[in-house]
């Protein structure tokens, strides 16, 4: 006992105590998080290495410099700028499951022998990534994944910004392959470039502070999202009334907003291009 690990966040994590249920298998571990006792119960042993697995990143993660001031500095630019909204995309069958669960990533869905629909597209993530829109929906990235239809499955999950806040999070420029290999941590680099648009009648305009540059600019979250942490469900078609009880039932019990939107609208720099 007593070994260091790492939260995703670079905080230190003690380990106190682990014991092993010899009926189930399953451990109870308790660490100590800036000298707060945190205890996870009916914890698999095969998640317990993939913990063991993640540590040399989180490693990484500690050993930045000035790890405060970074979350600092972007906090207070998400303040100042107005965001308040992020979004994510699923088929309507997950939500079940992400209500209960979180939102997980591919490889924790399937570490977790967790059943999911996945999201066809051309726009493969690692496997470790949770792609998020910020401050309005990405019309372009449904239209791919729902292949131009309105009679789609798929659904809009909004959340608040604390997965913002994750250390680990990345942020990329473009839904397209360069998420992959053009990923920074600094979020003003979304924001950076000419904000000045072309609007109704050809008149300039100027991108609220709340956009980013690329309206396929996305937030890369690491691996989960907790389910606390989303405030809407958006139904991108009207429901029949089974599915629409079902849905509104479940964003009751967990305390959050639901409703359908028949068409999902461009941002309005991408509705200002098309009176060019």
């Amino acid at each position: 006992m007593g070994e260091i690990f790492y939260t995703g966040k670079g905080e230190k994590a003690i380990l106190k105590q682990m014991a092993k249920d010899k009926k189930t298998g399953k451990l109870t571990i308790i660490f100590l998080v800036n000298g707060k006792e945190k205890v996870y119960k009916n914890v698999d042993p095969s998640e317990l290495k993939m913990l063991l697995d993640r540590q040399e990143e989180f490693k990484k993660i500690a050993k930045i410099k000035g790890i405060k001031k970074v979350l600092e500095d972007r906090k207070k630019f998400i303040n100042e700028n107005g965001i308040t909204r992020l979004y994510h995309y699923t088929d309507i069958n997950n939500i079940e499951s992400i209500l209960k669960h979180g939102i997980l990533s591919r490889n924790e869905l399937t570490g977790k022998n967790i059943e999911f629909t996945e999201n066809k597209t051309k726009h493969n993530l690692n496997g470790n990534d949770i792609s998020m829109s910020i401050s309005h929906i990405n019309y372009d990235e449904l239209n791919r994944l729902t292949n131009h239809s309105r009679e789609t499955n798929m659904i809009v999950l909004v959340t608040n910004t604390r997965p913002l806040m994750m250390l680990d999070t990345e942020f990329a420029r473009s839904t397209t392959s360069l998420s992959r290999t053009d990923k920074t941590k600094d979020i003003k680099v979304l924001f950076d470039g000419k904000r000045e648009y072309r609007g109704y009648q050809n008149k300039l305009q100027q991108l609220p502070n709340y956009y980013p540059t690329n309206p396929n600019s996305e937030a890369l979250v690491k691996n989960m999202i907790s389910a606390e942490d989303i405030m809407d469900i958006i139904s991108l078609k009207d429901l029949n009334n089974i599915d629409k009880k079902k849905l509104n039932d479940l964003a009751f019990d967990y305390g959050m907003g639901y409703y359908t939107v028949n068409e999902y609208e461009a941002r309005c720099d991408e509705i200002g291009m098309k009176w060019r």
